[in-house]
């Protein structure tokens, strides 16, 4: 197995034996900082108890790993590209969640007939419950269109389309915030650049593990830090 630079690709549909190929490639002893963690990424947080679990019965021990969402690494190595630096303005996914939350509870809102189906499935006893959960739903949408749907965000934040409650909601939710998109967006306008710096901090090594999914944007940027 070799250990030098390059783009690896290893597919197939057995899992513990993708493992395996991880943990030898993990393993190499041509690692640069044995102090730097390996990151890892994963495509959802359960797989990150499998993979360590099965790493650690097949080689005895997995440790001084990092484990990350794509949308997680990302984030991290595209703060430079925001337009402006403030982490309370920061629009995590947690934070979409909470001011989804609050917008599903103004009356004034809910009476935009953009919002009829929305104002029609809170109307039920608990409705706080169901606002909480429908908003948690809504936010993991939002997430995905970071990844696929750039543009639309980018859009919403601007202007409103007064037809359309996710437009609408977005334009809501992100005023006065800043958000991954919009420092996607910059990064790959300035990739056109000669002079367009790599990003600060990144793994000398970075390992994909069962990310069946990764979005053009995502690819992309990846593919620009060799």
């Amino acid at each position: 197995m070799t250990s030098e630079p390059g783009f690896f690709l290893h597919h197939g549909n057995d899992l513990p034996l993708l493992a395996q190929v991880l943990g030898q490639r993990v393993a190499d002893s041509n690692k640069l900082d044995w102090f730097q963690p390996d990151t890892i990424l994963i495509p959802q947080p359960s797989m990150q108890r499998w993979l360590q679990n099965s790493l650690a019965d097949q080689f005895g021990i997995a440790a001084n790993l990092s484990f990350r969402l794509p949308g997680q690494l990302i984030d991290e190595v595209m703060q430079p590209w925001l337009p402006f630096q403030d982490p309370e303005r920061h629009l995590s996914i947690e934070r979409i969640h909470w001011r989804i939350f609050t917008l599903f509870l103004d009356s004034a809102l809910l009476a935009n007939p953009a919002f009829s189906a929305i104002k029609h499935f809170l109307q039920v006893s608990d409705r706080q419950r169901r606002a909480w959960q429908l908003a948690g739903e809504v936010s993991q949408v939002f997430e995905k269109y970071q990844a696929w749907r750039r543009e639309w965000l980018l859009d919403w934040h601007l202007k409103a389309d007064q037809n359309d409650w996710q437009s609408i909601l977005w334009h809501l939710v992100s005023q006065g915030r800043i958000f991954r998109a919009q420092a996607v967006e910059a990064y790959l306008n300035a990739l056109d650049k000669s002079d367009c710096p790599r990003p600060a901090g990144l793994p000398d090594r970075l390992f994909i593990f069962a990310c069946q999914n990764l979005s053009p944007d995502v690819l992309r940027i990846l593919q620009s830090f060799g």
